[in-house]
């Protein structure tokens, strides 16, 4: 059976798999998840079906003991919360600027009695004035207040009036220190780069903080919101530039060591979203494969991220950015070489021999024609699964979305790279400001590309697919890639960068 030898292959995805399942189980459970369960244990290998089935009962047991989540009235329950603060942000509202606080009610204790709540995901909003002093979001605190349910999931803690938050002793959060050190970034930004709008979108995608409404409208019109969201786009992009500079100073293996003390710091400067946990995770095993000299696998790495993110907090497998950061990531490393085989077909692979008898103008136009197959390979891979997914989550799909992936991830790198170039040369300001000028040119040329489309091109499908559906079309994809993976001859690695 090619399950069997798959999951010899791939342990590590797998387990990671196994946890999947059994957050599910415990957080949303339907019954068409017996279909996917039933794949893990096609295999001959009763050890790894014992461990995989020892994970699943693990998290779903985890979850039940873990969490509490009560049953509120529409208009909430007071009492007390003790309010662990993981990240802080100053957005811009209708009605001015407001500091938001998300964390987790590590405990809520309501004041009619009752049972209590663990472990609840929430968010604490208070306006932005002069004269109202902010708690600083340094560790935990203990808050009266009304706790009550969203309309989309998750909770909001409204905090009582005049009543002064109350610091736990010896707690911690790296939250505040976060929020200074993005907040003087941007200031970096916004004094270097002179064009509003290119500063803007630069500080947002190298902080993971965008504030400006018009243009999270503008990149949804052409589904370019994982632009927005740092994941392993962005690290395998700055993770790229840092590994030339680095070698050009330092010997391989110091050069390494660099870039993994580099990466990491930039990782805690993020913060702990789903994206960044599986991007950073990867990444680090990928570069311990080099520095112990160990061939590495796309899948096991993804398989063990996931695992980690989900031991780490199950309850952000319901995170939207958690399932389309991994099955993204799945898709590219399952799909892309039957996606780039399939489009041989049209765009064929020249020898070496041919391609050396043609001209300058042939040689470049067939240079251009394979990175045009290699993009469109990429882009079919994942539009083969997250379509399916913005179906069932959003309802749409906007069609020029395969257009402007297809491009528009490039020329958001050359932006990227000239920030960094910018930023390590800033002790020689003549050539520092010269580089960020043209950036910022060149990144209002590169937006221009969202806000200058007329209404006309944008063109969407519209339909509502059934959750039951997304699940049997995703394990049918699994499926046939599985199989593809295990019975293709001469096996193709793909970049570990692309994660």
């Amino acid at each position: 059976m090619f399950l069997s030898e798959f999951w010899r292959r791939y342990p590590g995805l797998l387990y990671g798999l196994a946890c999947l399942l059994g957050s599910f189980a415990a957080l949303k459970p339907i019954p068409i998840l017996i279909i996917p369960a039933v794949l893990l244990f096609f295999q001959k290998s009763w050890i790894r079906v014992c461990l995989a089935v020892a994970l699943f009962a693990c998290v779903l047991l985890a979850v039940q003991i873990r969490y509490q989540f009560p049953e509120l009235p529409d208009e909430g329950v007071t009492g007390k919360a003790y309010f662990q603060i993981e990240s802080l942000s100053n957005v811009r509202h209708h009605f001015g600027r407001k500091w938001i606080y998300r964390g987790k009610i590590a405990t809520f204790i309501p004041d009619a009695g009752g049972m209590t709540a663990r472990n609840l995901p929430c968010r604490i909003v208070l306006p932005d004035k002069p004269e109202l002093q902010r708690p600083s979001a340094d560790g935990t605190y203990i808050i009266q207040g009304r706790l009550q349910k969203m309309e989309r999931g998750g909770y909001v803690f409204k905090m009582a009036k005049e009543v002064p938050w109350s610091p736990v002793a010896r707690s911690f959060s790296l939250a505040e220190v976060r929020y200074r050190a993005k907040a003087a970034l941007s200031n970096y930004i916004s004094r270097h780069v002179v064009d509003e709008r290119s500063s803007v979108f630069l500080t947002g995608i190298v902080t993971g903080e965008f504030d400006d409404r018009l243009m999270q409208h503008e990149f949804g019109r052409f589904g370019l919101q994982h632009i927005m969201a740092i994941s392993g786009f962005h690290f395998s992009i700055i993770a790229s530039i840092l590994s030339i500079l680095l070698r050009l100073i330092m010997g391989h293996r110091s050069a390494l060591l660099c870039l993994v003390g580099f990466l990491s710091a930039y990782f805690l400067f993020l913060g702990l979203s789903p994206s960044i946990m599986r991007a950073w995770i990867t990444i680090m095993i990928t570069l311990s494969g080099v520095l112990w000299e160990r061939k590495g696998s796309g899948l096991n790495a993804l398989g063990l991220s996931m695992m980690a993110v989900l031991l780490y907090d199950p309850l952000l497998c319901l995170h939207i950015g958690f399932q389309y950061s991994f099955a993204a990531t799945a898709a590219i490393l399952l799909l892309y070489v039957p996606c780039e085989q399939f489009l041989q077909k049209l765009f064929p692979i020249r020898r070496l021999g041919q391609a050396l008898k043609m001209d300058r103008f042939n040689q470049h136009g067939y240079l251009l024609v394979t990175l045009l197959r290699q993009a469109m390979a990429l882009g079919i891979a994942v539009n083969l699964v997250t379509i399916p997914m913005m179906l069932t989550h959003f309802q749409q799909f906007p069609v020029m979305s395969l257009v402007y992936n297809l491009f528009f991830p490039s020329m958001v790198s050359m932006s990227m790279l000239l920030l960094i170039l910018g930023m390590l040369v800033g002790w020689l300001p003549f050539i520092s400001g010269w580089i960020h000028t043209l950036n910022a040119a060149y990144t209002r040329f590169v937006l221009d590309y969202t806000y200058n489309m007329p209404l006309a091109v944008d063109v969407t499908v519209k339909m509502a697919l059934p959750v039951e559906a997304l699940v049997i079309c995703l394990t049918m994809l699994f499926a046939r890639s599985a199989k593809k993976k295990t019975h293709l001859k001469g096996w193709v690695w793909t970049r570990q960068s692309s994660l």
